[in-house]
């Protein structure tokens, strides 16, 4: 065992925690359900009287560190499981910035919601994993990835800074209300909240607040001082589909939402008008993912302080199972098995997010958004979200939809996406070079969805002649 101890509980739960904001069609006037998860206030008004999310799925990861160089179709090695391998893979091996990943999955399943122009309701369900990881030092994440006989690291002191692996999955289930506030002729303002109940699957956290260390060889690790936190939900040595979907946790989360209109048309939504805008614009702003799971059974939380040991044979070392790791590893800087065991329960805390997102009709049926997404990470352990500004350009009708959404990621990294959606079906990514293997593949990104609506009639008909009054 080459790598460094404490790391390896990133390897052993990577493989559950793949990849969210879908940002090609969360905008869209036509999202829907999926839209409401971007802000609640969009419940309201809708341009279809009822919407049934059949299924909708987003997987995404990103990291800064570890990528297929462009042209050697990384992606499809990704895909159809080939892995990470020091034979197809290049690191970004450079001092600063501190090295971070994300990833995510989030399946939103059978959904459903009501929309009138006064106000709106949703229900929703979802399964949610989340992995991220913030602050890795360089130094870490090379002996993570090439190992202890890497040369030019033996023998130097290193001071790793504080960094943070959290990674949480849980099942969702929502309930989310709107109404509108104030209308006019020419403004129109919205609001809109939604009530999360929140069963913790799994959870894994590193909180690592320093640990000074020394590599003298391939086979020894030297560790002067260590003060840092791990702790994880239990997966047993023989694990049966229980400990993978089996509920250890409870908690709940909010959102949060207001969304103002200038010049809205409501004939601008209906399913058979062409070349008529819904708006002049309008602005929203959100909070999204205010909550918590607290994991109840099945976890381990182990804290060392001020902890040091000598390692030597550390390349031998083989692990039969997450308890065996916990002992091993509880062995070496305690001299006990149970030695930094603390707890047994685990509170962790969902991806908070601030967003504002304005929407600006162009011409007809052209529109062009602006979104930012910026991460509140006050808490810990908390699962970090990605930082995000978007702008994108989209052609809607009720029937067809294309956007193009440009991103600026975690602040430094360029992506371009590509959506389409055709009535109830919409496919697209928010990282489109990847597809075509002309970028460096550092993560990949890829949503669809199926869904029913039923439009809208500004005449106070819908499309089987229910009444809509609010459109009358």
């Amino acid at each position: 065992m080459k790598r460094i101890s404490l790391g390896l509980l990133l390897f052993f739960q990577l493989h559950n925690a793949f990849g969210q904001e879908m940002l090609g069609i969360v905008n869209s006037n036509f999202s829907g359900n999926v839209g409401i998860t971007l802000n609640p206030a969009t419940v309201v008004g809708m341009p279809f009287s009822r919407e049934f999310n059949l299924i909708s799925m987003d997987i995404s990861a990103h990291n800064n560190y570890l990528y297929y160089p462009a042209g050697q179709h990384g992606l499809v090695k990704l895909i159809t499981g080939q892995g990470l391998t020091h034979d197809n893979t290049k690191d970004y091996y450079t001092t600063t910035p501190d090295k971070q990943m994300y990833a995510n999955i989030f399946l939103l399943g059978p959904s459903y919601s009501v929309s009138t122009i006064s106000g709106g309701w949703a229900i929703h369900t979802a399964l949610r994993t989340n992995f991220s990881v913030n602050h890795l030092n360089y130094h870490l994440a090379k002996f993570l990835w090439d190992g202890f006989d890497y040369l030019p690291q033996q023998d130097i002191d290193y001071k790793t800074d504080p960094y943070q692996l959290n990674m949480l999955q849980w099942y969702e289930i929502g309930y989310t209300y709107g109404l509108t506030l104030y209308q006019t002729k020419t403004q129109m303002l919205t609001v809109g909240a939604t009530v999360n109940l929140n069963l913790g699957v799994n959870s894994t956290y590193i909180d690592n607040k320093k640990m000074d260390y020394r590599v003298p060889s391939s086979d020894t690790l030297l560790v002067y001082n260590l003060n840092a936190t791990y702790a994880h939900t239990i997966i047993t040595d023989n694990p049966g589909l229980g400990d993978y979907v089996g509920v250890k946790g409870f908690g709940g989360g909010i959102n949060l939402g207001v969304q103002y209109y200038k010049n809205r048309d409501a004939k601008g939504y209906y399913y058979k008008t062409k070349n008529r805008r819904k708006y002049e614009y309008k602005f929203g702003a959100s909070l999204i993912d205010m909550g918590m799971v607290h994991f109840f059974k099945d976890n381990r939380v182990n804290k060392f302080d001020n902890n040091s040991t000598l390692w030597p044979g550390i390349d031998t070392v083989k692990f039969n199972g997450i308890n065996d790791f916990d002992q091993t590893l509880n062995n070496q800087f305690t001299g006990s098995p149970d030695g930094a065991l603390t707890n047994k329960k685990i509170n962790m805390f969902l991806p908070t997010a601030a967003s504002v997102q304005f929407d600006y009709n162009i011409y007809k049926d052209f529109y062009a958004n602006a979104t930012w997404i910026q991460r509140l990470s006050f808490l810990n352990p908390q699962i970090k979200r990605a930082n995000e500004v978007t702008i994108t350009a989209r052609y809607e009708t009720s029937k067809f939809e294309v956007a193009i959404p440009y991103s600026f990621y975690e602040y430094y990294k360029h992506r371009v996406g590509l959506a389409f959606r055709f009535k109830w079906f919409f496919v697209d990514t928010d990282k489109f070079g990847p597809i075509i293997d002309a970028w460096d593949v550092d993560g990949l990104d890829f949503y669809f969805g199926i869904k029913f609506t039923n439009h809208k009639n500004p005449n106070g008909k819908g499309r089987k002649g229910e009444d809509c009054p609010a459109y009358k």
